[in-house]
């Protein structure tokens, strides 16, 4: 069974499993608020096939997968590993250094790259991305050395919708909206909250850090070796404000 590619246009959320760690939670939260819920394949071992079953495990819903350059997992082990809920990934987003090739992507899933430069999203462009994703120097792991805005404004222009990383909180996911992105990502803002699935050390470090412990070195920035960026403080504010991830990927603070 195959599905119709996502309306790249009509999703104004991405909500990754957080730290750059497998995680179902988050993104079955975040797909079932009405955003589009990114697992995090990290390094395609046992934790990250579990977390993807796990996300394709609800009756209903679609769910998306992140590939970076540690994962062991090629393209046909996950289809494999899905068997007949293949249908349930309609998205593919590509971090630097990513093993797979866009070739490798059948065509109905939607195809997104994370880009850190013009150059680089114009490269994506090129290679067939159906969008891409601005990874401001706010961001975790690989960053741009521009600000997500100022990296955004730079990418205005290029043929395909672009969603902004790094530094989004409330009030920034909409001015990112007005200046001309199609959504935004989200994945250390969730780390705090309940569905997140971090191991305890993992939460604690994002728990004591309000960002400015965080450092870049050769384009990648990190929090004790972790891919969290100078916006970990809104994870402490997101839990905070929403308490749950569905509240979070709705903007509804309930009656917190």
């Amino acid at each position: 069974m195959t599905t119709e590619p996502r309306d790249p246009q009509r999703t104004l959320l991405l909500g990754m499993s957080p730290c750059g760690l497998p995680g179902s939670g988050v993104p079955i939260a975040v797909s079932g608020a009405g955003g589009l819920g990114v697992v995090d394949l990290g390094d395609g071992g046992r934790d990250a096939k579990a977390a993807l079953l796990r996300a394709v495990s609800p009756p209903t819903g679609t769910v998306g997968i992140r590939v970076t350059a540690d994962c062991a997992l090629s393209c046909d082990d996950v289809l494999d590993l899905l068997g007949d809920k293949a249908d349930r990934i309609d998205t593919v987003v590509l971090g630097g250094g990513a093993p797979w090739q866009l070739a490798d992507v059948p065509d109905r899933y939607l195809l997104l790259v994370e880009v850190t430069s013009p150059q680089g999203a114009a490269d994506a462009v090129e290679r067939g991305a159906d969008g891409v994703l601005a990874r401001g120097a706010e961001a975790g792991g690989r960053v741009s050395e521009s600000g997500a805005f100022v990296l955004l404004q730079q990418l205005r222009g290029i043929d395909v919708p672009v969603w902004l990383c790094g530094g989004i909180g409330p009030h920034t996911a909409a001015a990112a909206i007005a200046g001309g992105a199609a959504g935004v990502v989200l994945d250390t803002q969730f780390a705090l909250l309940p569905a997140s699935d971090l191991p305890d050390d993992v939460r604690a470090a994002v728990a004591a850090s309000d960002g400015t412990d965080t450092t870049v070195a050769n384009g990648v920035r990190t929090l004790r070796g972790l891919p969290v960026g100078q916006d970990a403080f809104l994870a402490s504010r997101f839990a905070e404000r929403y308490g749950t991830a569905t509240r979070a990927a709705r903007g509804d603070r309930g009656d917190r």
